[in-house]
């Protein structure tokens, strides 16, 4: 996994309302041209958070990422799904 490629487009939805709204929109179109591996564009585009988080995406990036679809009164419910979907993965090196 190239980390930094994930890490980086995590991020960039993270802070970027524009970003966000971009991905939401087209996914496919979003991701275009980014040094992501082909298991990489499947799991964002998936939203797999698990492999995701399996393959070293950081933990901090990925949960704010999940957090950034949630509409406000969804936002416990889709916390409470993310943490179990990663029951029983460990912790994964994320270091850089």
């Amino acid at each position: 996994m190239s980390r930094y490629g994930v890490d980086k487009l995590l991020r960039e939805v993270m802070v970027s309302e524009e970003a966000r709204d971009a991905f939401r929109a087209d996914p496919d179109k979003f991701i275009e041209g980014r040094e992501l591996s082909p298991l990489e564009r499947e799991a964002i585009l998936a939203r797999d958070y698990p492999a995701l988080y399996d393959a070293g995406a950081h933990p901090f990036l990925l949960t704010i990422f999940v957090t950034r679809f949630a509409p406000p009164t969804e936002m416990f419910p889709t916390m409470m799904a993310y943490v179990a979907s990663l029951e029983g993965h460990g912790h994964p090196d994320f270091s850089t």
